[in-house]
């Protein structure tokens, strides 16, 4: 009986030193977890009013990009471009009449990493020059940060999808 007494005392002891003591487990990276479909809708509802503040002229745009964009926020266009929040919102003193042009986003996909979350989906932006409608096929990566209880988008990136 002492005997097992011992192999057990030994085996507990063993087990303690090497989940308690000495050197620690690695922590396995974040994985994606599913997010609730609140925060789904939350974060496609905020890319679509980002993207829509574009499409027209309207002095609350600005209100809209100075609340969405953190400032931080960094851009990469497609074609290799880089703005960042003032230029953005010195951009949208350029636009013109509502009819100018409109953006279409469909296959949203949504990650939330904690308080980051990664917002992917293909864009159909459509603009009138000429005349003529322009059609621009992009894959869209776009970074959200939760600060203070809302989402800032702190980066955002467009892939042109060459035409068939």
């Amino acid at each position: 009986m002492t005997r097992s007494l011992a192999t057990v005392i030994v085996a507990g002891a063993a087990a303690c030193l090497g989940s308690c003591g000495g050197r620690p487990e690695p922590t396995p990276p974040p994985i994606a977890a599913e997010p609730a479909g609140d925060v789904v809708r939350e974060l496609v509802a905020l890319d679509e009013e980002w993207s829509k503040v574009y499409s027209k002229s309207d002095p609350g745009n600005e209100a809209i990009l100075e609340r969405i964009l953190a400032d931080e926020y960094m851009y990469v266009e497609h074609d290799g471009r880089i703005t960042n929040k003032a230029q953005d919102i010195a951009f949208l003193k350029t636009l013109g009449p509502a009819t100018e042009s409109d953006a279409a986003n469909t296959n949203y996909r949504v990650h939330v990493y904690g308080d980051t979350a990664v917002l992917t989906h293909h864009s159909v932006d459509t603009r009138k020059a000429g005349g003529q409608d322009h059609r621009t096929h992009t894959l869209a990566l776009h970074v959200f940060v939760k600060r203070d209880r809302r989402w800032q988008l702190v980066a955002a990136q467009r892939t042109l999808i060459p035409p068939a």
